[in-house]
C-alpha cells in the first residue's frame, strides 16, 4: 500500500533516469544517493535498489525494479543477473 497514488518526477527518480540512459542502475544508499526521490524511498521502505530497462521492439516500455529496505543489498554481480532476467 505505500506505493498506491505515488507519483514522482521521472527527472527526480532511478526509475527515470534508468529510461533516459537505457542502462542498469544501481543504488547502494538512497539516503545518500543524489539520483534518487529520498522522499519517495522513505514513503515505500526502499533504501538500496537495481532499476534495469525493460525494451519491447527496441523501445523502452518500463522497468523492473529490485529494491531492499536495507542499505547496501545489492552488488554489481546483482545487476548482471538483473540483466539475464529481462533478456
Amino acid at each position: 500500500s505505500p506505493y498506491l497514488g505515488l507519483r514522482l518526477e521521472p527527472s527526480r527518480s532511478l526509475s527515470g533516469r534508468c529510461l533516459a540512459e537505457g542502462r542498469p542502475l544501481l543504488c547502494h544508499d538512497s539516503e545518500a544517493d543524489p539520483r534518487v526521490d529520498a522522499e519517495g524511498c522513505r514513503r515505500t521502505g526502499i533504501r538500496s535498489m537495481i532499476v534495469l530497462p525493460l525494451l519491447r521492439e527496441g523501445s523502452f516500455v518500463g522497468v523492473l525494479k529490485l529494491c531492499s529496505p536495507r542499505a547496501g543489498a545489492f552488488v554489481d554481480k546483482d545487476v548482471l543477473v538483473g540483466q539475464l532476467l529481462v533478456g
